[in-house]
């Protein structure tokens, strides 16, 4: 659930002694970032006071400026936020902020992907995560910055489902997880009927898909390999918001991201509901598509 006025989201700076600052910089995540916001200060963590009220344009790196303030705690309260695909409900994303002293300026006033990072710089830590999931890293001498990337169910469940049949929706990026589904479900029909599919019942029908745009899968990597001909691991900042080797090629590897996706969706899921239906002696049939178009990057 998104930010609101009585369940707000907010970044807090605390300090052991009391700090002089006049300004915050923030430069908003692409999609998600905040909208209405409030500056406030406090001197024990606890109670605090707002020192200004800002709404923040979409997709804007800006600067509040305020009246000095020492203070041991500074926070930018977030009560709401830019819908991520038309989703109300999704939490905030800030690429960049920075509490600034009286005259100070910010170090990075770029646009919210920053300065171009060499893609052949990027270091795969994946190996070197624990058990726990701790990184366990001797690092190199430099300037680093540490970026995480995982995955997790888009949280969307079915709907329009009889009584006791809903759930998740399934991964329609993958051939595997189309096989289970419809084993469960076209496939238990077909083994009903036996000799009258294709006879009596002549089509499976795949419904319209309207939970968004999902953006990974377990096969994901080796996918995209196999199809736009490089490895996708050190563009992968680029969905985070960074501009990787250049804004051109950020925008190539955005293009591709987006195209395997698609291919996946046709291949591993419409095209293979085909095939299923066809195997089983039937034709498909399949509603328009409807969700909001990517944006992600």
């Amino acid at each position: 659930m998104g930010p609101t006025e009585s369940k707000p989201e907010f970044l807090q700076f605390e300090f052991p002694e009391p700090f002089a600052a006049a300004g915050l910089f923030i430069a908003p995540y692409p999609d998600c970032g905040p909208r209405a916001c409030q500056v406030q200060t406090s001197q024990d963590g606890k109670t605090f006071q707002t020192v200004r009220r800002i709404t923040v344009e979409q997709q804007t790196p800006l600067t509040i400026t305020f009246d000095e303030v020492r203070a041991k705690a500074f926070r930018l309260l977030i009560t709401s936020s830019y819908p991520f695909q038309g989703r109300e409900n999704w939490n905030v994303q800030i690429s960049e902020i920075q509490l600034l002293q009286k005259g100070e300026k910010p170090r990075q006033s770029q646009p919210s992907g920053g300065f171009p990072i060499d893609s052949r710089s990027v270091v795969d830590l994946t190996d070197k995560l624990d058990a726990s999931g701790r990184l366990v890293w001797k690092v190199p001498e430099g300037h680093w910055q540490i970026m995480r990337f995982g995955q997790t169910l888009m949280g969307n469940r079915t709907k329009c489902v009889s009584r006791g049949a809903g759930g998740y929706e399934i991964d329609v990026l993958s051939k595997e997880a189309l096989d289970m589904h419809f084993a469960e479900t076209g496939g238990k029909v077909v083994a009903d009927i036996g000799p009258l599919a294709g006879k009596t019942l002549l089509y499976l029908h795949d419904d319209s898909w309207e939970s968004g745009v999902p953006d990974w899968t377990p096969q994901m990597a080796d996918e995209f390999r196999r199809r736009r001909g490089y490895d996708p691991l050190p563009y992968l900042p680029v969905l985070a918001g960074k501009i990787m080797d250049s804004e051109d090629i950020s925008a190539r590897f955005r293009w591709d991201f987006q195209r395997t996706i698609a291919d996946l969706m046709a291949d591993n899921h419409y095209g293979h509901f085909r095939d299923l239906a066809r195997r089983s002696g039937m034709g498909s049939k399949s509603c328009t598509w409807v969700s909001a178009s990517m944006s992600r990057g």
